[in-house]
């Protein structure tokens, strides 16, 4: 079975919530983490065992290989992420 391969766009408490519970699933994996910075993308990665690390939400968006993008920052700002996925396809 293929697994579901999942990006986490900021790396606050909810993020940590949700790759846990990814990183329970089976049928799913954490493969990207996108940041503010590269130093956040990365120590967020190493907790979370996350191999693709992006010290920016554009260069996640921008990976082909991931399928789902969590928004995790907070609500205020969920449109333009959300647009910014949109836009890189």
């Amino acid at each position: 079975m293929e697994k579901i391969r999942w990006g986490i766009l900021a790396t606050g408490w909810i993020a940590e919530q949700l790759a846990e519970a990814i990183n329970s699933q089976p049928d799913a994996v954490c493969l990207a983490v996108g940041s503010r910075t590269q130093q956040s993308a990365d120590k967020f990665g190493e907790q979370w065992d996350i191999s693709r690390r992006y010290p920016t939400y554009e260069a996640l968006a921008a990976d082909p290989d991931v399928e789902v993008i969590y928004i995790a920052t907070p609500h205020n700002l969920h449109y333009d992420n959300m647009k910014l996925c949109l836009n890189a396809g």
